[in-house]
């Protein structure tokens, strides 16, 4: 009998053989490492053979462990709202944990170009202005560096709207911007990538003439300043660069100036140079890449030179040193949000999808090489900027739509 059938009851000693005894002590023994069973908390007690009389105590019926709480999936929430509407902006998460937004496109400034600056507490889920940037500044880099400030470099703006070569550092402790730098060369839609010694990669990107930019240059945080380093073997913009575990930074895609490219280039902080690295399986700007733990790069979305916007996905392996397709998005996307969990798996939120901006969100398994859909954001944008909250979620803020930029600001809670 299981532990769920046996019923409380009176047993004679005169009627229960002690070898009937033994069995039941077994059974119960056994019953109490049975799957969704909590440890039995029944006892049987046997009268000495030579008695004639007596009873044994009832054997306790074992109470069930209840059925686990069900845990919701994740989802996305509002938050409070940012003090300024913007898109094409930055947001940074601080050592401390709060996250800095900086800069960025808006509906009615002069040049509709935004200096300011806030700070998204997670404790409080609301945003604070801070100190504001030394320009007005858009499609900038922020990067934070290891001793915590954060490093903003080039984007479009100043006082006449042009390609800046313009950098700043925020401290956290002071809420305020210094200038640092600056670049020897102005750029806006460009990438920056934090190297294993802490200086940053600053890579290609669109010149004063908004025309694709070659050069790249090196930040050093020891010395404030940016030294050039080996030109890129293509000039592009809105392309990825991407950190990996050997040191070296991979750059993938982007545009020509006048289509998408399926290039690919590594760099080497060791002989500050960029060497070809082969091609994407399809041609591709304004999408994302991702390193995963494994070390491999995801690079999924974008646009094709056929202005074609792509669901397709593909894995850069390090070790092979090839580019090969993996599962495809569920919905094309261009210029979404991508943002790697805690749990290894990829967020995709958003984006331009054909003729539409997006709310549908996705997630990529590395263990199954799929995408799933996940439940969508609450405002449909592009443009936006995320950012991994230190304690899991992702915060999205502000983006685009049709109309006009948001204020809004939403949260991804696992």
């Amino acid at each position: 009998m299981t532990p769920s059938n046996r019923r409380p009851g009176r047993l004679t000693a005169g009627t229960l053989a002690i070898g009937t005894l033994a069995a039941l002590a077994v059974t119960v023994a056994m019953a109490a490492c049975s799957p969704g069973v909590s440890t039995l908390h029944a006892t049987v007690y046997a009268t000495p053979a030579a008695s004639t009389g007596g009873a044994v105590s009832p054997i306790l019926t074992p109470t069930p462990t209840p059925p686990p709480t069900p845990v919701p999936p994740p989802f996305f929430a509002a938050t409070a709202s940012m003090a300024e509407a913007r898109g094409g902006h930055t947001a940074t998460t601080l050592q401390d944990g709060r996250v800095l937004v900086a800069g960025g496109w808006t509906n009615a400034t002069p040049n509709n170009i935004l200096k300011s600056a806030e700070l998204f507490d997670p404790k409080t889920g609301k945003f604070t202005l801070t100190g504001s940037l030394h320009e007005v500044r858009a499609n900038q880099t922020a990067t934070i560096l290891n001793d915590g400030h954060v490093l903003i470099v080039g984007g479009f703006g100043g006082a006449s709207g042009a390609s800046l070569k313009s950098a700043e550092l925020f401290d956290p402790k002071t809420g305020k911007f210094t200038l640092t730098g600056p670049l020897a060369n102005p750029r806006f839609d460009h990438t920056a990538t934090l190297l294993a010694d802490g200086r940053v990669l600053i890579a290609g990107g669109r010149n004063d003439t908004s025309a694709p930019e070659g050069s790249a240059e090196i930040y050093d945080p020891a010395t404030g300043k940016f030294a050039v380093t080996g030109a890129l073997k293509a000039a592009r913009f809105w392309h990825t660069a991407t950190l990996l575990p050997s040191g070296l930074a991979l750059v993938a895609g982007g545009c020509d100036g006048l289509k998408a490219i399926a290039s690919a280039e590594l760099f080497d902080p060791a002989t500050g140079k960029f060497a070809s690295a082969g091609s994407l399986t399809t041609t591709r700007d304004f999408h994302t890449a991702t390193a995963l733990k494994s070390g491999l790069v995801l690079i999924a979305g974008g646009q094709d030179a056929a202005g074609a916007h792509l669901a397709s996905a593909e894995l850069y392996d390090p070790g092979t040193g090839k580019f090969n397709a993996t599962g495809s998005l569920t919905t094309g996307r261009w210029s979404p949000g991508a943002t790697l969990l805690a749990d290894g798996r990829v967020l995709f939120a958003g984006g331009i999808g054909t003729a539409k901006y997006l709310t549908s969100a996705e997630t990529y398994d590395p263990a199954t090489g799929l995408f799933t859909d996940a439940s969508p954001m609450t405002t449909a944008r592009s443009g936006q900027a995320d950012a991994l909250l230190l304690d899991g979620r992702v915060l999205v803020t502000g983006g685009r739509d049709e109309m006009s930029y948001w204020t809004s600001a939403e949260i991804w809670t696992v």
